[in-house]
């Protein structure tokens, strides 16, 4: 029974009773299997290429700045622990260089990332996901041939900017990471249906990562950068034939077609209008508390990736790169052990809102103790405690997509991919500029910079749980209905808002108030929202 029949029983007669038809959103098991395919494939390529980058990096800025010393030559690099020992001077300055060179790359990806998020993603409603998974593999196969051809060939390294352009231009991971939360809300359910299936998404992700960068860590070790590079490009050609033989499109074509098509200003103001024009105030005010919640949780994220990996190859840790594989295979993996079954648990007892608060504040232990840490131990701990960080991206995503309509999912997502990648654009330098300054000093000073950030989004976490407190405010359920009478009728509640539309035209703007004369037999789409189901009568 509908929400408008909830309301309406025993009124006496309706003036126009909404009659529903079937369709909306429903749980695909089949897509949500592919989909997660695909997201295995592509992290597995890209990390393979990642950690081979990174060192291959620190090598070749080690090899510059001590010339022509052989015990420089190898994969594993001559970790100084001596203060007094140039060589250790040396060894600073080699790091210092290596994250320079690492800020310049995502700082020139970055630029074209945003582009293309603000220009390509505003479509995504449109051009459908299978496309721009092809998209953002090709880039990135560009990007891996890139850097397999500068080992080959021991070319400058400026030469991997043509990479890094080219996989910008295209989207990056954060084009791909659109498409696939958008196929994952496409393919089920609003509400807790969709907050399973966004972390069993990153659970995905993660384990992916783990496997791959372990994997990658050993082949490393074993066989030097080249083959694991090469593996990369193989990796990411299989991932863009799996693509194209085996996912099925959520956005039919012939619903695409019946879409009223948009130039680049509608479309930026469909991405920036949950925030600014949408709904009411209450309503957007709660879209910017956890768009704000999330940009302080993904900016420190963005500086872990690139600083981490010189972390614990220096003093005090001097790990191998293979003993750095096992360490994010076993922190991912003991991650995602606790990650979903635990968030279904906690769903029974307590709000989605409350688990990525309490999951927030151990992020903050868990960098301050990655900030403190001196021994393989307490890194180790730093482990332990990011296993139970792992519902904050998923419950932040899953809130912010059921509070959207249907056919706004990718609009939505694409904000968040934005505020993504102007962190990553932003944060990159912030950080890695704070590690050079502090590497002589307290190397681990950045990662307690990045506990007071989580803190920041803790509170306005906090901020959004207590406006929404009460009420589920923005969960639309979407379907279509025909209109048998004519006439105008004036309907208010103050649990209830809706809104009608017919071939995309808007006929009646959300509000507490509906009273629109139709016409009969006239389709619409009606999008309704309610706060309380107690308050229904």
């Amino acid at each position: 029974m509908s929400v408008y029949d909830k309301q309406t029983r025993g009124r006496g007669t309706e003036t126009f009773p909404l009659l529903p038809k079937p369709g909306g959103q429903s749980l695909n098991i089949r897509n949500l299997v592919i989909g997660n395919v695909v997201v295995c494939l592509y992290f597995i390529a890209t990390n393979f290429h990642n950690p081979t980058m990174d060192q291959y990096l620190y090598r070749r800025m080690t090899e510059k700045v001590f010339g022509n010393e052989t015990h420089h030559v190898s994969v594993n690099q001559t970790c100084y622990v001596n203060k007094s020992d140039k060589h250790y001077l040396l060894q600073e300055k080699a790091q210092q260089m290596t994250s320079r060179k690492q800020m310049y790359f995502t700082v020139a990806r970055g630029i074209f990332v945003v582009l293309n998020i603000v220009f390509v993603g505003a479509y995504s409603d449109f051009i459908g996901r299978k496309v721009m998974f092809v998209v953002a593999m090709t880039g990135c196969i560009v990007r891996y041939c890139t850097l397999t051809a500068i080992i080959y060939w021991e070319l400058d390294f400026n030469y991997y900017f043509i990479g890094e352009i080219i996989s910008g231009i295209t989207g990056y991971d954060y084009s791909f990471l659109l498409a696939s939360y958008a196929y994952t809300a496409d393919n089920t359910p609003p509400k807790k249906t969709r907050t399973i299936a966004i972390a069993v998404l990153e659970t995905t992700l993660s384990l992916a990562n783990a496997a791959s960068q372990t994997a990658s860590g050993f082949f490393i070790q074993r066989t030097g950068f080249l083959y694991p590079s090469f593996t990369s490009v193989i990796l990411m050609l299989l991932a863009v034939v799996f693509v194209l033989l085996c996912v099925t499109e959520t956005l039919p074509r012939s619903e695409v077609q019946q879409k009223e098509c948009f130039g680049p200003r509608k479309g930026i103001k469909r991405i920036v209008g949950f925030y600014l024009f949408d709904d009411t105030k209450q309503t957007r005010l709660l879209f910017i508390l956890a768009l704000v919640t999330y940009l302080f949780f993904i900016l420190p994220s963005s500086g872990v990736s690139n600083t981490g990996t010189l972390y614990v190859l220096n003093k005090p840790f001097c790990w191998t790169p293979e003993t750095i594989g096992y360490y994010t295979m076993a922190g991912t993996a003991l991650k995602q052990v606790f990650g979903v079954p635990i968030i279904k648990f906690l769903q029974h007892c307590i709000s989605d809102e409350i688990i990525g608060i309490a999951s927030s504040f151990v992020m903050v232990a868990a960098y301050t103790l990655r900030g403190l840490a001196y021994t393989d131990w307490m890194m180790y701990g730093v482990a332990g405690l990011e296993a139970f960080t792992f519902a904050i991206s998923p419950t932040v995503r899953a809130i912010m997509s059921r509070m959207s309509p249907k056919d706004r999912q990718g609009s939505l997502f694409t904000s968040l991919m934005l505020v993504q990648a102007v962190c990553t654009l932003l944060g990159t330098p912030v950080f890695n500029s704070l590690y050079q300054a502090t590497v002589e000093v307290m190397r681990g000073s950045v990662y307690l910079v990045m506990a007071g950030l989580q803190l920041l989004s803790v509170t306005v976490f906090i901020v959004f749980a207590c406006r929404s407190r009460g009420a589920e405010h923005g969960i639309y359920n979407e379907e279509e209905v025909t209109i048998q009478d004519s006439g105008s009728r004036a309907y208010s509640s103050p649990a209830l808002s809706a809104s009608f539309e017919r071939s995309g035209s808007h006929v009646q703007s959300r509000g507490d108030l509906i009273s629109q004369p139709i016409r009969s037999s006239d389709h619409y789409i009606c999008s309704y929202s309610y706060s309380s189901q107690d308050s229904l009568p």
